[in-house]
C-alpha cells in the first residue's frame, strides 16, 4: 500500500504545498510478511516511528483501531500512541 500512498502524498503536496511522508511500519508482532493495516499493533508503530525521523503529526489508518472502545490489537488507543510519540496522532 505504501507506493499508492506515496503517489497520493505527492499529489497532495503539489496541490497544497504541504509535504506528507509515507512511513511503512514493519509488522513485528505477526511478522513482516503480514502487511494488513488492521493487524498492525500500536507497539510496532511506536517502536518504528521512534527510530526514524518523522514530521510533527502522525496519521494512521482507522482499521488499526477496530478493537473494543477503539483500541488496537495490543489495546492501545490513539491517545496512547500520541503520548508515547510526543506528537499528535490522527486516525482516518
Amino acid at each position: 500500500m505504501a507506493p499508492v500512498l506515496e503517489g497520493l502524498a505527492a499529489k497532495f503536496a503539489d496541490r497544497t504545498g504541504i509535504r506528507a511522508d509515507v512511513v511503512p511500519v514493519p509488522n513485528r508482532f505477526f511478522g513482516e510478511t503480514v502487511t494488513v493495516a488492521g493487524l498492525l499493533t500500536g507497539q510496532d508503530v511506536v517502536a518504528h516511528l521512534r527510530e526514524c525521523p518523522s514530521s510533527e503529526t502522525v496519521v494512521l489508518p482507522g482499521v488499526m483501531f477496530h478493537g473494543p472502545q477503539g483500541q488496537s490489537l495490543d489495546e492501545m488507543h490513539p491517545d496512547d500512541l500520541s503520548r508515547a510519540l510526543s506528537r499528535p496522532v490522527f486516525v482516518l
